[in-house]
């Protein structure tokens, strides 16, 4: 006989799926000025200092920085170029900026 009136405790509620704000943070940009930083400066990280995260733009930075060890530096320049790839086709919102996933590796939210 079950003792927990016939509810599973293994099922959560639908409640704790459904949120109105998503799990990850964003940041909006204006799409050209990103673009251009990516292409021109990618590997220095200046588009990551632009969308505000400085971490990450360290991280470019020191990447470069050590890139005598060639690797690193292979790196950097894959992940700028994914990043303008990525900022070039996501639609604007009218006013020429564009809402990004935060985080090292930026991707169009869903």
């Amino acid at each position: 006989m079950d003792n927990n009136n016939g509810n599973n405790p293994n099922t959560q509620s639908d409640a704790q799926f459904s949120s109105a704000s998503p799990a990850y943070e964003t940041v909006t940009v204006d799409k050209l000025t990103y673009i251009l930083l990516a292409f021109f400066l990618g590997a220095f990280g200046a588009h990551k200092f632009y969308a505000g995260q400085v971490k990450e733009g360290i991280i470019y930075l020191l990447m470069l920085l050590f890139s005598f060890l060639v690797i690193p530096g292979i790196v950097v320049t894959i992940l700028a170029i994914y990043e303008l790839i990525v900022a070039m086709m996501v639609n604007d919102n009218g006013d020429g900026k564009i809402t990004l996933k935060k985080g090292f590796v930026l991707t169009k939210p869903n």
